[in-house]
This record gives C-alpha cells, structure tokens and sequence, in this order.
C-alpha cells in the first residue's frame, strides 16, 4: 500500500510539472505596432482582453468580442461582433486591417509580455499591460 502511494505521489507530481508548449495569452494587451508602422495612440489605438477563450477590446475603430484559442501556434478567432459603428481615415483602416488579421488564424508567438501576430504580410505587435 505504501508503494502504491508513492507511486501516486510521483505520477502527481510529474504531471504538476508538465506545462503546455502554448504561451499564455489571458490578460490585457495594447498595440504597440501594426505591420512596420507605429499605431497612433489615440483613435487607433487597439486593445484585447483575453480571459480563457473569450476576446474583448477594440479595434481601433470601436468594441469587438470574438471566441479565440490558441493551438499549435495559431490563434484561431470565431466570428468577430461589433456594435456596428463605422469610423473614417486612420482608424478605419485599422480596423479593418486588424479585423483581416484576425480572421486569417494568425500565428502567435509571446516572448517577455510581447505578442506577435503575424498572418498575409501583416504583423500586430502588442504588450501585455
């Protein structure tokens, strides 16, 4: 009995040391650079909340939510809802650069609070806040 129990105890605590390969992306995160050009800190400015599979922030043009999750280093993103508002000049062209990105499953890489997404030529850059 008492070998059993030491054997549970390894199995246990083996298992406790395991970590997945997939960085953690839950927390806030503010773009720092979109594609090779620096993102305006006002209007266009794009945010993510990430809690579990669930994405919230902006877009640099209004609100968006979306399911998300991250697999073999791509973050794969549900349908994107909006609340429908519609902007001009720079921050509609972020968003509509950011909402492409999402949409094409990028890869995703987090290295020291930094997150890259990268996916057709384009590259978000965001810190963790």
């Amino acid at each position: 009995m008492k070998k059993l129990g030491l054997v549970l105890l390894s199995v246990v605590l083996m298992l406790a040391g395991c970590t997945s390969d997939e960085p953690r992306i839950d927390g806030s995160w503010g773009a720092v650079e979109i594609t090779s050009q620096q993102a305006a800190p006002r209007v266009e400015m794009v945010e993510f909340n990430i809690l579990g599979k669930e994405l919230t922030g902006s877009d640099g043009c209004g609100p968006i939510k979306a399911r998300v999750e991250l697999r073999d280093g791509k973050l794969l993103v549900g349908p994107i809802a909006t609340d429908g508002n519609t902007c001009s000049g720079d921050a509609a062209q972020t968003a509509q650069v950011v909402q492409e990105l999402l949409r094409a499953q990028p890869e995703a890489s987090v290295v020291e609070g930094v997150m890259r997404l990268k996916a057709g030529g384009t590259e978000l850059v965001l810190e963790k806040r």
